[in-house]
């Protein structure tokens, strides 16, 4: 019983944490990624000395302190959230001055279903910090998630 308990207390979860920090990573050449909680990030982002390292976060935008708790810890410009309030779910990639922004949908079809599931992904990527967002998960970011986890001495990068 004590071991469901324990599972359930590590199982990464989409509303886990209070800063809306769904997963975070540090990716460093020559090693695999390291995970990295809440409580530990903003320490490691301003550790990093290392052109080729960066940090990924992925965020739950339902978490009312995400945006708050992410601009006030890193360097994110301006225009990533107000893209996101703005509501535009246009598929996109484009350079902001030395910055890349992303907007990606993740469509789920069933063929037995008449309609689609989708699901938008905001991305900002500096030279030290990748951010990713949603509002909602979607199981091939599930996915993708747990082979990340899994990539226990294979060079992610």
């Amino acid at each position: 019983m004590s071991q469901d308990v324990t599972a359930k207390m590590l199982k990464p979860d989409f509303d886990s944490e209070v800063s809306g920090l769904v997963h975070g990573y540090l990716f460093h050449e020559q090693r695999p990624p390291q995970p990295i909680a809440s409580g530990e990030v903003c320490a490691r982002y301003q550790a990093l000395a290392d052109d080729k390292a960066f940090i990924w976060l992925h965020l739950n935008l339902n978490h009312a302190t995400a945006e708050k708790w992410l601009t006030s810890h890193f360097p994110v410009a301006d225009f990533f959230f107000e893209e996101i309030r703005s509501g535009s779910h246009t598929t996109r990639i484009e350079r902001q001055g030395e910055n890349l922004f992303a907007v990606l949908n993740d469509v789920l079809f069933r063929p037995q279903d008449t309609s689609a599931e989708t699901a938008t992904l905001w991305l900002y990527c500096s030279p030290r910090l990748v951010v990713t967002a949603r509002f909602k998960t979607v199981a091939v970011y599930r996915m993708d998630a747990a082979a990340l986890a899994d990539a226990q001495g294979e060079h992610v990068y």
